[in-house]
């Protein structure tokens, strides 16, 4: 591969970068875009645990099937405005729920599906301490985060950096780790300035939860 270039002056420029480096002019590019700062924000989202609230007041829950409302339930009013926000949650420590449809005028509660565990709102199993959702990158893309290696987690654990995207979510800009309870946020800065990079041999780590 050649340094070639249709500008004179950028084939200047990088012919003399490439006789420094020894590098083509494709990889001197292709290097800078891997590994340019991207300075994005990071958020935790978590699921939502109703014994977590000693509520008193309760709201209609509506469970949908595809694109109907197929039940209609009382559970404690914090959690399910904490589920509009957050999108997963457990009810009694044994049925798990996914938000299918956000909020409208129709279904001010939004609307939720079954699900046999934390699930992203296209039903991708979400993996603590080692999913993320974004817009920024496909399903399936392992990204390193050099700011969460080193971070101390449940049972003396150290995360190694590695994540994997679990869904692409439309509406979020930045990129949205998930930390499984509200509690482990405490691990981390609700937000932090990141700089992620795509890294295809990143080792994605199943981390063990604590017992709660």
């Amino acid at each position: 591969m050649r340094c070639t270039s249709s500008s004179f002056f950028l084939w200047a420029t990088l012919v003399s970068l490439c006789s420094v480096l020894g590098q083509p002019v494709d990889t001197v590019a292709h290097n800078a875009t891997l590994h340019r700062r991207e300075n994005i924000q990071l958020r935790m989202f978590y699921s939502v645990f109703s014994e977590q609230y000693d509520d008193v007041n309760f709201k209609i829950f509506p469970i949908c099937d595809e694109n109907r409302v197929i039940e209609r339930r009382w559970f404690k009013d914090d959690f399910v405005n904490e589920m509009k926000v957050q999108g997963s949650g457990r009810y009694n420590k044994n049925e798990w729920f996914a938000i299918s449809k956000i909020p409208t005028s129709n279904l001010p509660e939004g609307c939720y599906v079954k699900t046999d565990g934390p699930k992203t709102t296209k039903g991708a199993p979400l993996k603590p301490f080692a999913s993320i959702v974004s817009q920024r990158y496909a399903t399936g893309t392992k990204i390193y985060i050099p700011e969460l290696e080193g971070k101390a987690i449940d049972n003396g654990q150290i995360h190694n950096g590695c994540v994997e995207v679990a869904d692409e979510v439309s509406n979020i800009d930045e990129i949205a780790f998930y930390v499984f309870g509200p509690g482990r946020r405490s691990y981390f800065q609700d937000w932090m300035t990141i700089n992620p990079r795509v890294e295809v041999n990143c080792e994605v780590k199943q981390y063990q939860l604590k017992t709660d």
